[in-house]
């Protein structure tokens, strides 16, 4: 078996982490953009409808 270094564990770790963190981030984005947007939901619509409201306010 072939002995990796500790320097390979972290990146795997790294590598593990981020898709997890951006995943959090994600949602808390949608999260907070229907706190600003009191007449959405995405029970009701799709999550790229949040974007569409932007949009329509500018």
């Amino acid at each position: 078996m072939t002995d990796y270094p500790l320097a390979y564990g972290r990146l795997v770790a790294i590598a593990g982490a981020l898709p997890v963190l951006a995943g959090l981030i994600a949602l808390m984005g949608i999260i907070s953009d229907e706190t600003r947007h009191p007449g959405s939901s995405t029970a009701r619509t799709a999550i790229s409808d949040l974007g569409a409201s932007l949009r329509r306010a500018a």
